[in-house]
């Protein structure tokens, strides 16, 4: 295997969009001889040692809230007629946003 630069491994991580320290990881391989495993096994494809990087330390997911105008009418609505969402109703809204955040 040909050892890759910092900046191949950077240009790969941005590719992949994760959060892996091209710098850290090119120097923690180096100082291992580019060795994988309590067998020290060469290194046969460095791009998978970054996808194992990045499923070991994962981007955080943020949510960010979708409290619309439309949502403070109907929240005010409910509060003059005495409706009010159940906790099963606020989880099912909760899980909803979440996986429309997530195919964003």
């Amino acid at each position: 295997m040909k050892k890759p630069t910092i900046s191949e491994i950077a240009a790969y991580c941005t590719s992949r969009n994760n959060n892996v320290d091209a710098e850290t990881f090119w120097h923690h391989y180096e100082a291992n001889g580019w060795k994988t495993g309590k067998n020290a096994i060469p290194m046969s494809v460095w791009k998978s040692a970054v996808i194992t990087w990045e499923k070991r330390n994962p981007k955080p997911i943020t949510i960010k809230p979708t409290y619309t105008p439309e949502d403070r009418k109907r929240d005010a609505d409910n509060l003059r007629t005495g409706k009010t969402l159940s906790f099963q109703e606020v989880g099912r809204r909760l899980i909803k946003a979440m996986k429309e955040k997530r195919k964003k």
